[in-house]
C-alpha cells in the first residue's frame, strides 16, 4: 500500500551504461541489478522509484529516460554525480579464447 498515490516499492542502488565493443561496433545499453529490478517491476506495472547515483551526462540522461519509458519514478535525490558510472565489455571474434599455458599462468 502507498501513501497518496506514490510508489509501492523504493529500490535502492547502482544504475549504470554497459558499453559492448564487438565487431567494431560500440552499443550501449542500461544496468545494474538495482535498476533492472526497478525496469522489471515498472514494466509489471507496480508503482516503483529508484533512488541511485546519476551523473549530470548523457548517459546519465540515457538511465533516466530508458527507466522512465518503463514507468519508473527516478528519484530526483538520485542527480549527485557529474558523470555515470559505466562498464566496458570487449568481446572478441572467438568468444572462447584458449586458456594460457600453464607457465605463462605462473608469470601472473
Amino acid at each position: 500500500m502507498s501513501v497518496n498515490g506514490g510508489p509501492e516499492i523504493v529500490v535502492v542502488g547502482e544504475a549504470l551504461v554497459d558499453v559492448v565493443e564487438a565487431d567494431g561496433t560500440t552499443r550501449e545499453h542500461v544496468g545494474g541489478s538495482p535498476a533492472n529490478v526497478a525496469l522489471g517491476l515498472g514494466r509489471r506495472g507496480l508503482r516503483v522509484a529508484l533512488l541511485t547515483q546519476l551523473g549530470d551526462d548523457r548517459r546519465g540522461k540515457m538511465i533516466a529516460d530508458h527507466l522512465r519509458e518503463s514507468g519508473v519514478l527516478v528519484l530526483p535525490q538520485s542527480d549527485v554525480l557529474k558523470m555515470i558510472s559505466s562498464a566496458i565489455a570487449r568481446i572478441a571474434a572467438d568468444p572462447f579464447p584458449a586458456l594460457p599455458s600453464a607457465a605463462a599462468r605462473r608469470s601472473l
